[in-house]
């Protein structure tokens, strides 16, 4: 039996488009031997524990209707906070001009860790700008792209 997450995603875009939201990221995930079902939403303005429970009241009565999940879990709503991962091209898009850590697998010019602004992306590369230095990361050895705050 396995979660129709497609499914949960149409549900779950729906509701948050109804009550003002931008559906950020649906994950259905194990943690310490429970399933749980992680939403993350989003708002222009940012998102606080009210906005949270108010999406998750509009949207646990759906997901009990339409039994999109054929097992027991916990449903979780939460925002994607201020160090958020970049998922997708609609994230990279919204933040570009941003300032981002980029994890790679291995390293890229010397380095595993790349900090600088999110200048550009396509398929096959993002581009930092760092200290006035353009940066072509392939996204086939990135781990993780992240919101970050500049040092100093």
């Amino acid at each position: 039996m396995r979660a129709n997450l497609e499914k949960v995603e149409n549900i779950a875009a729906e509701v948050a488009e109804e009550l003002g939201y931008e559906l950020y990221r649906v994950q259905m995930m194990k943690e310490r031997g429970r399933s749980i079902l992680r939403i993350t939403i989003d708002h222009d303005e940012g998102i606080n524990h009210q906005d949270c429970e108010k999406y998750s009241r509009a949207i646990d009565p759906l997901l009990d209707q339409e039994d999109p999940i054929p097992y027991s879990y916990y449903l979780e709503v939460s925002s994607p906070g201020l160090y958020r991962q970049l998922y997708n091209e609609n994230h990279y898009q919204k933040h570009l001009g941003s300032f981002v850590k980029v994890v790679c697998r291995r390293g890229v010019a010397g380095a595993r860790t790349h900090r600088g602004t999110l200048a550009s992306f396509d398929h096959e590369y993002i581009n930092l700008t760092i200290a006035e230095q353009e940066l072509k990361i392939p996204r086939e050895l990135i781990k993780s792209v992240k919101l970050d705050i500049p040092e100093g």
